[in-house]
């Protein structure tokens, strides 16, 4: 992933480019289906005053910074991916401005089908003060993290941990959510791996960066999360 700045002063009259005096661009290698046009093809001098312009600008913009085409996540490009995957056909993400942080910005759930959350937190874009509690796991060969929320009376945990729950004792992965209602779990959606899976700045250091005060570490990952017998003990 690279990113690179280009100026257009010599464009304010095209339509496609008025009211941006430069572009920046987040080019993810490998998510093209077709050839893209190369960087000298796309800033060719006869080709700056030419309606060839326009699909340059097109590839330009579809390769703008966030969620690329087809990723597992319901954060629009604009926006910061903190956390994504997919649960059978249902989606848990947790979307950033750029600017979060403990009073500003806004850290926000979603979740349920692409592109159809039925399940929105906070229902505003405010900031994360008070909305969210950060928490950690230690493991022997591993940890992770988790995120609580709540909307009376259910508590959400948005989970990601590694351990030597593989085959063999191999390293492993869960991620999903779980909700509960007065300490029972009701409901737990363990996430697949999926190639498009969108990465996400999940984990202590994002969650000290916005200032979400200290980890918790007093939540047990459910059994439903692990394969039988290889839960960590």
């Amino acid at each position: 992933m690279f990113y690179f700045a280009i100026g257009f002063a010599n464009l304010a009259a095209d339509p496609f480019q008025r009211g941006h005096g430069s572009l920046k661009v987040n080019v993810m290698l490998g998510r093209w289906t077709h050839p893209a046009p190369s960087l000298a093809t796309c800033l060719a001098p006869n080709l700056l005053t030419s309606c060839l312009l326009a699909p340059c600008l097109l590839a330009l913009f579809l390769l703008a910074p966030g969620a690329a085409a087809g990723s597992v996540t319901h954060c629009d490009p604009a926006e910061t991916i903190v956390y994504s995957c997919a649960s059978g056909k249902q989606i848990v993400s947790l979307c950033a401005s750029r600017d979060v942080a403990n009073q500003s910005g806004y850290l926000q759930y979603r979740f349920g089908p692409k592109g159809k959350p039925v399940l929105v937190f906070p229902a505003d874009r405010t900031p994360p003060d008070h909305h969210f509690v950060p928490g950690n796991f230690s493991f022997a060969g591993g940890g992770g993290a988790y995120l609580q929320f709540e909307i009376a009376p259910y508590t959400y945990t948005v989970l990601s941990a590694i351990g030597n729950w593989g085959p063999r004792g191999a390293k492993a992965t869960v991620d999903g959510v779980s909700v509960q209602k007065q300490g029972k779990v009701l409901a737990n959606y363990a996430c697949r791996a999926d190639a498009n899976e969108a990465e996400g700045e999940f984990g202590p250091d994002f969650f000290e960066k916005i200032g979400l005060g200290e980890s918790r570490t007093d939540f047990e990952i459910p059994d439903a999360f692990f394969k039988k017998g290889s839960r960590p003990r």
